[in-house]
């Protein structure tokens, strides 16, 4: 095996992938530019190291990639169009993402406009709330595996630590603990814990931590025993380093940053939802630390640690994506069918009711071929008075003010708009009503079938006078 690997150079064909120049080589492998008859976009080769000497850590790695990446359908990781037998060629061909990791631009611009860390820090929530979605865990998380595409967009990298519900874990079946990078690992992850997305979320706020300071809230801790610091040792507040930094910001990174998963945000689809609407997170005494903790706030969190050690999350605790779903209701507030109204409040309360941290989100849209009958002012002044209704219906729901935001949009095709904000946002139900039998009309009727037939969450049609 390891003189096939050597004999891997530029212009070697293997099952039709030609190899380019080697664009990276590491502890776990070799990557490659390639290309293929059949493909026109840049690709990447993966080859692992394996061979005499060579760690297990890394056949394992690269077994678990093997297995994960291919499942995946996201635009949040690349999509990948070869995989190479174990016993024969390893490799793994995936498609080449141009973009920027979050390592090189945070090297290039040191700390980054509090714009620009909420631009890429609601990115990179969406993008693990969805690759979370999909059922799997990264569980590396850090700047040099985030690819930050033109698009504004997040792109993950490197999935050799993954946790993939569906399956087999071969580091967990190893008895390998402490997988992961060691300033971004999180402390159930130290402690053998895999299966808990609430880690990606820690490795979250380290990274946006290093975003905005340029330094990391623990340090390096190479070194294992600095690892097992992670244990106890409080983070540095963001502001003691940096204090143009919002209150708002160092309360989700130090929530991010708890030591316990269960006093975390329930998902990383809350973080990308505060992150857009800053105004609406609520404010502890986290925002009240203002230096580094001293010497005996240290040993007192150490020797609580000691008769009180922090244990990893239930395998059958209730599922964290379960526990703050954001619905979409889409209405016309200032409708006259005062019986579809009410029907949308019924159903839209049941649905809230899953969990007391369910977020609303309600969109009303002035179609823009009505809105081009008016001049601007009028226009703005429709927008204003269908705000208005908006949130008077929403009043009626008793929704607390944190859990909900409302949106008015001018769009000449409805069905678009719901779906692009229900993709953005990673809606998790759609509630929609639906005209009575002798209003409907075929522009309603395909906005409904189009909003249906091509959402990629559960869609409610709700009509009126009717028990649920």
């Amino acid at each position: 095996m390891a003189n096939h690997l050597a004999s891997l150079q530029t212009g070697t064909t293997i099952d039709g992938f030609t190899l380019g120049a080697c664009v990276a080589s590491g502890g776990a492998g070799y990557l490659y530019d390639c290309t293929h008859a059949e493909h026109t976009s840049p690709l990447l080769m993966k080859v692992p190291r394996i061979g005499h000497n060579q760690p297990l850590a890394g056949l394992i790695s690269f077994e678990t990639e093997c297995a994960i990446q291919p499942r995946l359908d996201t635009p949040h990781a690349p999509r990948v169009l070869g995989v190479g037998r174990l016993d024969e060629q390893p490799y793994l061909v995936m498609e080449k993402i141009e973009g920027q990791t979050l390592e090189k631009l945070i090297a290039l611009r040191g700390p980054m406009p509090l714009e620009d860390l909420i631009e890429i820090g609601a990115a990179m929530a969406r993008a693990l709330h969805a690759l979370h979605r999909s059922q799997v865990i990264h569980l590396d998380v850090k700047p040099g595996n985030l690819m930050l595409k033109a698009d504004g967009s997040i792109v993950l990298l490197d999935f050799g630590f993954a946790h993939h519900s569906m399956c087999p874990d071969l580091f967990y079946e190893a008895q390998l603990k402490s997988v992961g990078t060691p300033a971004y690992i999180s402390p159930e992850q130290i402690l053998g814990t895999r299966h808990d997305p609430r880690s990606d979320q820690f490795a979250l706020g380290v990274t946006l931590f290093e975003m905005a300071t340029g330094q990391l809230p623990f340090g390096t801790m190479e070194a294992a025993s600095e690892m097992q610091q992670r244990l106890w040792r409080a983070p540095i507040p963001p502001r003691s380093i940096r204090q143009d930094l919002p209150a708002w910001f160092q309360e989700v990174v130090l929530r991010c940053l708890e030591l316990d998963a269960e006093q975390r945000y329930a998902n990383c689809g809350q973080i990308a939802w505060l992150f857009e609407q800053p105004h609406k997170i609520e404010l502890t005494k986290r925002l009240q630390r203002t230096e580094a903790a001293g010497f005996w706030v240290q040993a007192q969190r150490w020797w609580r640690s000691r008769n009180r050690p922090l244990k990893a999350p239930r395998m059958n605790a209730e599922n964290p994506l379960d526990v703050a779903p954001v619905v979409l209701v889409a209405l016309d507030p200032e409708s006259d069918d005062e019986a579809l109204l009410e029907s949308l409040r019924t159903a839209t309360r049941r649905a809230l009711m899953s969990s007391p941290e369910s977020r609303l989100s309600c969109v009303s849209i002035i179609e823009s071929s009505k809105a081009q009958e008016t001049d601007d002012d009028n226009e703005a002044d429709r927008q204003h008075h269908t705000l208005i209704a908006l949130q008077h219906w929403a009043s009626t729901l008793q929704v607390d003010e944190r859990q909900l935001s409302l949106h008015v949009f001018e769009e000449s095709d409805p069905a678009q708009r719901i779906l692009a904000f229900a993709e953005h946002n990673q809606v998790d139900l759609i509630v929609l009503g639906a005209s009575r039998a002798d209003r409907t009309i075929e522009r309603v009727r395909s906005t409904m079938t189009r909003v249906v037939g091509r959402a990629r969450c559960s869609v409610i049609v709700v009509r009126p006078n009717v028990d649920y």
